[in-house]
């Protein structure tokens, strides 16, 4: 809820920063739009995914975003081996980050739209549907993006916005997605005439980088995205939101380190609030035995709200690690694979898990515990001038994946600010997507879309303690202490099971300094909410319109 009451301060903030951004525009001497290197969101990466999966590119850091050398390195092998149209797209965004200093001044405008389609009248009675009504969204958006290489070894890179919201960013999304506009919620809002409210809103990403395209090490306030399945994945998704980051990467030709730390909001136990004092600390190794094939090993930590030393020893397991304290905290293994095959095809698979009866598994009894996540995805990337890529995903997540016991506030479950680091999903979930990607026009790419979500309450109707809604803070634990589910992992095997499929299509044309984005989508959820019988249908549209100096 947008609220009305303006602090002194916070006017005198926003008039700072916008008469710094007015400025910084007037002053601004670039001739070509600009990349937000800083977001793993903007089409830069998405262009960056197609190249290496058409061989392009010989290999990419697992943690994006990437650093200013890393980004002008794979872009300029895109320069020696794409085809003239992906050659001419590289030249163009490195002709955007060239020279020892760039900035630009951007502004945009976001609209969406949900008008609600069919709805059954158990939906209507359960107020999860409501024919002929919509719900609007609007965001506009002054920003001002930095790529710097002031000296040898040293780059800098960032994005600064002032943003004038509507309502809250969260509106007319698509089920399993969340706001891809980095902002901190506080009280600084604009009352106009007619009783409407603006609630504005600041984000800053930052990225200091010191070293190579090879050794590195990179700080700031960023979102963080994991291959090899890069976007909505199961390790980190890129539509989680920013936090401080400290990363140190080395790679060669047949390995490549990490090493990874994330100061994270922690929440109550339902969701609400927000604590400091929340840790993550993540290291992962990468092999490359052929120049088609990749393997790798990683592992997390959730800790709080003491610091710990322990989590920064090199070469240690983090499951080891927390047994010295008694196993109060959080740790998840996780293992991949990805290999590029002939014909421009390939598949990869990871595997995260948090926990499993080890007992009953070597004893061959698989009817146990497995609290994990996994995903596999395959592709065809034949680089046309028209028909881009096409890819299938499948995603599943176990019942009370990624929630952890941890008291309140809860230190170790894996969120960030009430919404999970990993895939915009609750736990016992799966997806299916498959999307495909087309370039008409040189500068204009058309993507295709389909995708069916299914989630279900593995706590209903058991003994498990409150919430027991099957949501993130849902620990599948019961009042008296003990897990639910030792022996048995209930996936989807509930009585009601929430079903959405989505299918739509999105359009971004860039020319000149402009960028137009369009999108639409049809979304009908069968058991809305969990609710038997509540099935509902929405049109979604969205709409942006973009100016960078």
């Amino acid at each position: 809820m947008v609220r009305t009451h303006v602090l002194p301060i916070e006017r005198l903030r926003f008039a700072f920063l916008l008469a710094a951004l007015v400025a910084l525009s007037l002053v601004a001497t670039a001739t070509m739009s600009a990349q937000v290197i800083t977001d793993p969101n903007d089409r830069i990466y998405a262009d960056i995914d197609r190249w290496y999966n058409a061989g392009y590119i010989d290999r990419m850091p697992p943690i994006r975003p990437y650093p200013l050398p890393v980004v002008r390195e794979l872009l300029k092998q895109v320069e020696d081996r794409g085809g003239a149209q992906d050659r001419a797209a590289a030249k163009r965004y490195l002709e955007s980050m060239a020279g020892g200093f760039q900035i630009h001044p951007s502004v945009e405008e976001v609209y969406r739209l949900q008008a609600a389609g069919p709805a059954s009248d158990t939906a209507l009675a359960a107020g999860v549907g409501g024919a002929g009504s919509t719900d609007t969204y609007s965001q506009t958006s002054f920003g001002l993006s930095i790529t710097a290489a002031p000296m040898d070894l040293l780059s800098i890179a960032g994005k600064l916005h002032i943003s004038l919201l509507s309502s809250d960013p969260f509106t007319a999304l698509p089920a399993g997605t969340y706001p891809t506009l980095d902002y901190l919620s506080d009280w600084a809002d604009i009352p106009f005439f007619g009783g409407i409210d603006l609630a504005v809103r600041q984000g800053l990403t930052t990225d200091v980088t010191v070293g190579t395209a090879d050794l590195y090490f990179q700080s700031g306030t960023l979102r963080t995205d994991y291959g090899p399945i890069f976007g909505n994945g199961i390790v980190f998704g890129g539509q989680s939101r920013p936090t401080p980051r400290f990363n140190l990467h080395w790679g060669s030709k047949y390995v490549a380190l990490d090493i990874l730390y994330l100061e994270l909001t922690a929440t109550g136990a339902n969701g609400g609030g927000a604590e400091a004092g929340k840790h993550l600390s993540f290291h992962s190794a990468h092999f490359y035995p052929t120049d088609w094939l990749t393997l790798s090993a990683f592992e997390t930590a959730v800790w709080g709200p003491r610091f710990d030393l322990s989590y920064f020893v090199p070469l240690s397991e983090f499951y080891l690690t927390q047994g010295l304290g008694g196993f109060a905290d959080n740790s998840i293994v996780g293992l991949s694979a990805s290999a590029r095959l002939p014909y421009n095809t390939g598949v990869s698979g990871v595997l995260y898990i948090d926990d499993l009866n080890f007992n009953q598994v070597v004893r061959f009894n698989f009817d146990t515990k497995w609290k994990l996540a996994y995903e596999v995805e395959a592709h065809w990337t034949p680089m046309w001038d028209l028909f881009r890529q096409v890819k299938l995903d499948y995603t599943a997540v176990m019942p009370y994946m990624y929630t952890h016991e941890g008291g309140d506030p809860n230190y170790t479950n894996y969120t960030n600010a009430g919404l999970n680091l990993g895939p915009a999903l609750e736990p016992n979930s799966d997806r299916l997507t498959i999307t495909a990607s087309f370039a008409p026009l040189p500068q204009m790419e058309v993507g295709l879309m389909g995708r069916l979500i299914r989630h279900g309450n593995a706590s209903a109707g058991t003994g498990v303690k409150s919430p027991a809604d099957g949501s993130l803070f849902d620990t599948g634990y019961t009042s008296s202490g003990g897990y639910a589910f030792q022996n048995s992992t209930p996936f989807l095997s509930q009585s009601v099971i929430e079903k959405t499929l989505q299918f739509g299509f999105d359009a971004d044309y860039r020319f000149s300094r402009f960028d137009a984005k369009l999108s639409y989508m049809y979304q009908y959820t069968w058991n809305a909410g969990l609710v038997a019988g509540a099935n509902v249908g929405n049109h979604l549209i969205g709409m942006s319109f973009g100016y960078s100096y």
